[in-house]
């Protein structure tokens, strides 16, 4: 009997790593999806600001994917507020 108390407690230690790691292990996919997601969306915004590079003048496409609004004011002065203009700040 005792070796059979032995095995059992054992065997709940065993049972409670697994879950831990179970459950550490899917923390970890989620986190590794994330980035991925992250890493996918910034290799497809460098291939479209190379195709971009690649144009001689402002298309429709670029406007609609670059520019979130052009602001006018008085004095023929123009603001052009760009989509992307938070991750530069962040890199600056």
């Amino acid at each position: 009997m005792k070796l059979l108390t032995i095995f059992l407690n054992e065997k709940k230690k065993y049972d409670a790593d697994m879950e831990r790691m179970e459950e550490e292990l899917g923390a970890l996919k989620q986190t590794q999806e994330a980035e991925e997601n992250v890493q996918d969306g910034s290799v497809r915004k460098a291939e479209q600001a190379l195709m971009f590079l690649e144009e001689d003048e402002l298309t429709e496409d670029m406007k609609e994917k670059l520019i979130e609004k052009v602001v006018v004011y008085p004095g023929n002065r123009i603001e052009i507020v760009w989509r992307f203009e938070e991750h530069l700040k962040n890199k600056v």
